[in-house]
């Protein structure tokens, strides 16, 4: 179960059996299409989107930002040396190389 914010500000609470994949259309009288992105479930009634893992934004379009990750954003990358973090799953990136400089 999963309570979200509408745009209204209102709480609404769902289950993932309540959350419709986004080639279904919603809301009375079921007559708009989903416009979620990059896996999110919408939720039938509303059309808001629920957002994947590692994804945020009114249709789930952006990753999350530089340093965090998971369900929401909510989780802080744990990585070391300045590497970053994969979005989704919150595992270790290496860094890119930096370019060797030709003199």
């Amino acid at each position: 179960m999963e309570v979200m914010r509408e745009p209204t500000g209102r709480s609404s609470t769902v289950t993932r059996s309540s959350l419709a994949g986004c080639d279904r259309t919603t809301g009375p009288p079921l007559q708009t299409r989903c416009q979620c992105q990059n896996g999110a479930l919408c939720n039938p009634i509303t059309g808001a989107c629920v957002c994947a893992a590692g994804f945020r934004g009114w249709r789930c379009e952006e990753l999350c930002a530089p340093g965090t990750h998971g369900k929401g954003c909510q989780l802080p990358c744990q990585c070391r040396h300045g590497a970053g973090c994969d979005p989704r799953t919150g595992e270790c990136l290496s860094r890119a190389p930096t370019p060797a400089s030709s003199e």
